[in-house]
């Protein structure tokens, strides 16, 4: 016998329908499985957290049972250090207890930068790389940058004697 002529005969009919009650029953019980497994339904809403500080976001999603995670920071001199700038996911979005909240928030210290500044460059030459990482500088353009490496003498320590300040170093202090 044929596996055409096998289906149509009465048995192979049976083992078919068996076969689709299967699978019927299976997919079933595999979606019921995933609606208890997920818990569809149970979701809470993610508050708005721009311009709160880290520790208040961190208190406000640990009510709700979600987790924080700080993945980025950004400097703004004119931005609250350590508040909130961003969150993922959004405001308002339904997600379930336990889900971790990405939060990008603004940097306490400005980022540490090294500027090239060498002995004997020109104030002028040191003015501008000061100035390309962001650096508001005043004074003079016209001296040079010289530095014998010590430390400059605090009041006291020079014993009467005359001390001149580098163009350099006046440039810092302003």
């Amino acid at each position: 016998m044929s596996f055409w002529g096998y289906l149509k005969s009465k048995d192979g009919k049976r083992g078919l329908l068996r076969l689709l009650g299967v699978y019927v029953g299976v997919t079933i019980l595999v979606m019921i499985f995933l609606w208890w497994y997920t818990d569809h339904g149970q979701q809470v809403s993610v508050p708005n957290l721009s311009g709160m500080t880290v520790e208040e976001a961190t208190t406000a999603l640990e009510d709700l049972n979600l987790e924080v995670l700080v993945i980025d920071s950004i400097y703004d001199k004119k931005a609250k250090p350590g508040t909130v700038l961003e969150q993922s996911p959004a405001p308002e979005q339904k997600v379930k207890e336990g889900r971790s909240v990405f939060l990008t928030i603004y940097r306490i210290l400005p980022p540490q930068e090294t500027i090239n500044i060498k002995e004997g460059d020109f104030a002028q030459v040191a003015i501008i790389k000061l100035k390309n990482k962001g650096m508001t500088v005043r004074g003079s353009k016209k001296s040079r940058v010289v530095s014998t490496g010590k430390k400059p003498p605090q009041s006291g320590e020079t014993k009467g004697k005359k001390t001149q300040e580098t163009a350099f170093q006046k440039l810092l202090k302003k």
